[in-house]
């Protein structure tokens, strides 16, 4: 893109730019990726760089919110629809699950600010917020078990999920002692609907209550 093109289309600049540094954090990190490189990478000047995202940090954070978009629009989507709190959970541990598969970018960002120890943002915000509010609303109408904080909930459900890409690899040798006929995406099915029922008969109420099925989401008033 010539000079005076980008001058004529800034977000078209912007998401070079943004390419080209999502290309050298993935395979470098932030600490082995410097603003020369992604300069060199997009073709443009560093003083273009600073001027429409001004720091590095700044770089890297909105490179990160445009990879997990696609995540936060299906999320949020789902919210709206105000499902029961088990679809509700059944559906998201399926969604993060197959987003990270598509996307195994996110997951090697994740890996990089943890060997560069930046500041972890968990992405996005609003979506681990209106999580919350389905987990704590859940517990005080008696849907889930009240013994296990709901923030330690989430964190299980994201954790096991995101373990997964890691493990394969750690215990390959392991899992092909078991499952030597099953090629990868069959192995990954295997998990993930083991998984959730893991989950789900783990965190449900012990007793016999009607099925979360029976409870749909009910937001709270805007006063409340």
């Amino acid at each position: 893109m010539s000079s005076a093109t980008r001058q004529i289309d800034p977000e078209a600049t912007r998401r070079e730019i943004l390419d080209a540094a999502q290309t050298l954090f993935i395979e470098k990190g932030f600490a082995g990726t410097s603003i020369n490189a992604v300069a060199k990478e997009a073709g443009v000047t560093k003083s273009l760089i600073f001027h429409h995202f001004g720091t590095k940090e700044n770089l890297w954070s909105q490179m990160a919110e445009r990879l997990y978009q696609k995540y936060h629009d299906q999320q949020m989507e789902l919210f709206k629809d105000e499902p029961s709190v088990e679809e509700t959970l059944v559906a998201s541990i399926r969604w993060h699950f197959n987003f990270l598969r598509e996307h195994p970018a996110a997951l090697r960002l994740e890996m990089w600010e943890q060997l560069d120890n930046l500041p972890c943002k968990e992405k996005p915000d609003d979506v681990m917020r209106e999580g919350m509010k389905r987990f704590i609303w859940a517990q005080e109408n008696g849907v889930l078990r009240e013994d296990v904080p709901p923030m330690i909930m989430m964190v299980a459900f994201l954790s096991l999920v995101r373990h997964w890409f890691f493990a394969k690899r750690s215990f390959g040798d392991f899992i092909e002692q078991y499952h030597s006929d099953l090629d990868d995406q069959q192995l990954d099915q295997l998990y993930l609907d083991s998984l959730i029922k893991i989950y789900l008969e783990g965190i449900l109420p012990r007793t016999e209550p009607p099925p979360a099925s029976a409870h749909p989401y009910t937001p709270p008033k805007k006063d409340e």
